[in-house]
């Protein structure tokens, strides 16, 4: 018995317009789906293994290790990043291709949300562009434009107590706005997680209180948009981390959620 899925409007046929919340047989797996990414990932997990050879690391889902090539990939949903020598990187696109259905590979610039650039020192990463979109998004939901301030975090003073019991305009769309800012923060900006993180604990109660929050917040990324936080790391020191960590294969960079700074 094949799972019944709502059908989006764009793909109802004619015939079938006049049906009021219309339903489909669910053919191929959606993003909706409540067990795509499950689906996706075992599928993709089987043909690394098999086809490639890969190594799934124990402590590190979904990092993958190609002895055979020196390579090593991290997958974050569809987004492939492959570390390794030149030549065996394209014997690896090439093989995978004929499995799974792929862009062409493109050289490291943006990975979620985040800029990379290489230099002769080694790799500089910056998220200004991110940080413009976050300040855009505040913006477009409320309708106001963004001043400078210094920090992201409101006085204490600006708050009233009444105010926590008002619903305000930001409510319907808060989760949209926090999850962007959240990420934010943790892909370069640790100095904003408790602002953040305060915004998505009120999500479910929104309230007057929350949209000043939510203003201030804007603000305060808005000011830093031109001394944007830039890392550097430098390849004596990735050099230094892999041989600590005994690596015996070409370093990959990862940035995980659970961690503010991101991490190695």
């Amino acid at each position: 018995m094949p799972d019944i899925c709502a059908a989006p409007a764009e793909l109802v046929p004619p015939h079938a317009r006049y049906i009021h919340q219309p339903v489909a047989p669910l053919i191929r797996s959606l993003y909706d789906h409540p067990l795509a990414s499950a689906s996706w990932q075992n599928h993709l997990a089987s043909i690394l293994s098999k086809e490639l050879g890969g190594i799934e690391m124990p402590e590190q889902p979904s990092w993958f290790h190609f002895p055979s090539m020196s390579l090593a990939l991290s997958v974050y949903v569809d987004d492939l990043t492959l570390s390794g020598p030149q030549k065996n990187q394209t014997k690896f696109w090439s093989t995978l291709q004929k499995h799974v259905q792929l862009e062409d590979p493109a050289e490291l610039s943006k990975l979620l949300g985040r800029n990379h650039v290489s230099c002769d020192q080694g790799l500089t990463l910056h998220s200004a562009d991110f940080a413009k979109q976050c300040v855009e998004l505040y913006e477009q939901l409320s309708s106001k434009k963004v001043k400078h301030f210094r920090t992201p975090h409101c006085d204490s003073g600006t708050f009233v107590e009444t105010d926590d019991q008002c619903v305000r305009q930001l409510s319907t769309s808060s989760a949209k706005l926090a999850m962007k800012l959240m990420w934010l923060g943790r892909i370069s900006r640790p100095g904003i997680m408790a602002a953040s993180n305060t915004l998505a604990r009120n999500i479910t109660r929104w309230s007057a209180n929350d949209d000043k929050r939510a203003a201030r917040l804007a603000c305060g990324c808005r000011s830093m948009l031109t001394v944007t936080s830039v890392r550097h790391l430098t390849w004596s020191r990735l050099v230094a981390l892999s041989s600590l960590l005994k690596a015996q294969i070409h370093l990959l960079l990862s940035f995980g959620d659970q961690n503010p700074e991101g991490c190695l």
